[in-house]
């Protein structure tokens, strides 16, 4: 009974397992990093007396209670959680692609370049959803970003933002945001493979 239990839990994850996993964990991480992204918007915008992120984060606290902390967030839990799902569920498929199909058995240079895919897919996924919601920010403040004010629902400031610049828009600041994730991507699957040879290494 051990041993088919081990083999289930060593068992890979299909893609949408992948997926859910995904979701799951950017959900979470992006529950706790929130309160400290809105603590720096504050201060960014100047809205805040204290003079660093702690301060801002104590001062909502007191001052607004504590769950006003994530007042406004939501939507950076959602693109941490499409982000992190980009960037999971993305690496075995290219990892196996890249073995099989490519034909590239070097272990390093095939992990690096399926961290390289996973990282274009974290940015593909996480820069549309950024955009809407960086214009709905914007619509908030004040700011003219649309020419109507009829973007109240993240639905709604896409179209607009679609009739208005095109699909285009959605995708603005891609590169940036590719080159800063990229590297970032594939350290950390070459660093998760090279755990996973050590745990094989001391029969883990």
């Amino acid at each position: 009974m051990e041993l088919c239990n081990l083999d289930l839990l060593r068992r890979p994850l299909t893609l949408h397992q992948e997926a859910c996993c995904a979701l799951a964990s950017g959900a979470i991480t992006g529950y706790f990093k929130t309160p400290v992204i809105l603590a720096y918007y504050q201060l960014k915008a100047g809205t805040t007396v204290p003079k660093n992120v702690f301060q801002a984060l104590y001062h909502t606290a007191t001052s607004e209670g504590f769950f006003a902390l994530w007042k406004g967030g939501s939507h950076l839990i959602n693109i941490n959680m499409v982000a992190t799902m980009g960037l999971l569920a993305s690496y075995s498929p290219s990892l196996n692609y890249i073995r099989e199909s490519l034909c590239i058995k070097n272990e390093t240079p095939s992990i690096l370049g399926a961290g390289f895919v996973s990282g274009f897919s974290f940015t593909a996924c996480a820069t549309p959803l950024a955009n809407v919601y960086k214009v709905m920010r914007l619509a908030e403040q004040g700011g003219k970003c649309c020419p109507n004010n009829s973007i109240s629902t993240f639905l709604n400031c896409a179209r607009e933002l679609f009739k208005l610049r095109g699909p285009i828009a959605f995708f603005t600041g891609f590169p940036r945001t590719f080159f800063r994730i990229s590297p970032y991507s594939m350290v950390l699957w070459f660093a998760l493979e090279e755990i996973r040879k050590l745990e094989e290494a001391i029969g883990l």
